[in-house]
């Protein structure tokens, strides 16, 4: 099977990467500049235009003010000559109008509205043809009241000297912002070169061959960056001695596992010996070859024969378990016919129902083929049955058989109380045990779960389905001809064998009587 390699840092790095750093920074530092400028303009001009406009008012109040005391002191006939002395004086706009708004004097300027609409406003600004000014009205004292001076005083939309406020200010501005602008460069860019010495160097450490922990990163002369070069710095050197306590600890269970393994297949062996001999002289005994036997004695008999019987599968469940774990487990497959197995596996199981009303019935295709280990097989499903007819007081176990080109199938179902959510994640768990506790006792917690691992052996599948109080149904499946990578996988993940390390133990078979079973 052909490995696909992981891209590179550069590569998840290239997918990922935008707009640098420095280019970011300047762009910011100069949109920046460029708004303050702005918005340091519009106010400096609306603020000059202010004071331009409060002087052009307070002008046009006072020159208001003062030609009307001089045309109370003047005649009727010299006001004319005096308006136009104090207008080509002042250089203002000055008129004489009647209360009903009538002009009698004009210096030159022509309203843009009727001059009887400006009497009516102590002040402000109006149109005229010379352009924007600020006027102010101010009437004559009595008998001459009825007459009024308006005083008009330019007040350009644009005040004086403002281009040149506008210049100075646009030239600091740019030199403020090329000078904001290039230190922001020069920041970002140092920022980027450490970020950059540090992507190179993680790059480095994930292409060098051997163990993923590299040199240290060195420490550049920009403070950020030596900021971060530090805590890569010592996040290596925590990967690192995360690394070694790891593989430690993995040594350290690896010879745990080992010697379990060993204590274990020694422990069996030596168990099994004074086991053989306590049931072949109890099969002397039944056979009454010393002599005649009471009833009671037989009954005892009777007794130890099935204990040890139960002792010497116990041992077996945990040999098989414990090569399964280790890898050492070997399956001798071959193509071969469930029907059969599922037969005699039923026979062995009828002498358990006795006394109870539970039918075994097999039903479904025959042949059914399987590329698989026949004695694992009828030890599937010597526990597969054997836990049906345990949990099943009254009613049927039934078994499917369904062929198929790519899978062979069996469905194993009872009649049984069932299990519940929660507790059918559990059942395939080594030494867990659920349902009623009376049958509970009656088992090692072992038997599905060798079931499912000597299933998953064959690169087949176990699962269940199951309703409380209508029954269960294991669910096998087997692969139905030779696999194209015939390598048996292991149960779990586990290290080749130390150099000098013993070699597993292998097991004699054991020859177990017909009615042998297995239950979980």
């Amino acid at each position: 099977m052909t490995r696909q390699r992981s891209p590179s840092v550069a590569q998840a790095a290239g997918r990922g990467r935008g707009l640098s750093l420095a280019a970011v920074a300047t762009a910011a530092v100069l949109l920046l500049g460029i708004a303050v400028t702005t918005v340091m303009v519009a106010l400096s001009l609306a603020h000059f235009r202010r004071v331009a406009d409060e002087g052009s008012e307070q002008a046009a109040r006072l020159l208001a003010r003062t030609t009307a005391a001089r045309l109370r002191a003047v005649g009727e006939e010299d006001r004319p000559q005096v308006l136009e002395h104090i207008a080509r004086q002042a250089r203002v706009d000055l008129l004489l109008v009647e209360g009903e708004g009538r002009v009698l004097v004009d210096t030159g300027a022509e309203l843009e509205r009727p001059a009887s609409e400006l009497l009516l406003s102590p002040g402000g600004f109006t149109d005229t043809s010379t352009g924007r000014s600020a006027f102010s009205a101010q009437s004559l004292s009595p008998p001459q009241a009825h007459l009024s001076v308006v005083a008009l005083v330019h007040a350009p939309a644009t005040p004086l000297g403002s281009r040149d406020l506008l210049r100075a200010l646009v030239v600091l501005a740019v030199a403020l912002v090329a000078t904001a602008s290039y230190g922001a460069f020069r920041f970002a860019k140092g920022a980027s070169d450490d970020l950059e010495v540090v992507r190179a160097r993680v790059e480095r450490m994930a292409r060098a061959p051997g163990e993923p922990v590299g040199e240290p990163v060195p420490i550049r002369t920009f403070e950020q960056g030596g900021v971060v070069a530090a805590a890569f710095d010592l996040l290596l050197e925590r990967f690192a001695a995360s690394e070694r306590a790891h593989r430690q600890d993995l040594e350290q269970a690896e010879a745990i596992d080992e010697g379990r393994s060993r204590f274990l297949a020694t422990l069996s062996h030596e168990l099994r010996t004074p086991l053989n001999g306590i049931l072949g002289f109890t099969d002397v005994l039944s056979a009454e070859v010393e002599g005649e036997i009471s009833d009671g004695a037989r009954e005892d008999l009777a007794v130890i024969r099935k204990s040890g019987e139960h002792l010497r599968g116990l041992i077996d469940d945990i040999l098989d378990l414990s090569a399964i774990e280790t890898g050492t487990l070997r399956l001798d497959r071959a193509l071969i016919d469930l029907s059969p197995i599922v037969d005699d596996v039923l026979r062995s199981m009828a002498p358990l129902l006795e006394g109870r009303p539970v039918r075994l019935v097999a039903v479904g295709d025959r042949p059914t083929l399987a590329w698989a280990d026949r004695r694992r097989v009828h030890q599937i499903l010597t526990n597969l049955i054997g836990n049906a007819v345990k949990f099943t007081a009254a009613g049927e176990v039934r078994v499917t058989l369904r062929s198929g080109d790519q899978r062979a199938r069996v469905s194993v179902s009872d009649s049984g109380p069932g299990i519940s959510e929660a507790e059918a994640q559990l059942v395939f768990e080594e030494f867990r045990q659920v349902g009623d506790a009376r049958l509970r006792r009656k088992g090692s917690g072992l038997g599905l779960a060798i079931a499912r691992r000597l299933t998953l052996a064959h690169s087949g599948s176990l699962a269940l389905d199951s309703v409380p109080g209508e029954g269960s149904t294991f669910h096998l499946e087997l692969p139905a001809a030779p696999l194209a990578e015939t390598s048996e996988p292991p149960a779990r993940r586990s290290s080749p064998p130390a150099p000098g390390s013993r070699p597993p133990v292998s097991r004699p078979p054991v020859s177990r009587p017909p009615g042998r079973s297995r239950l979980a």
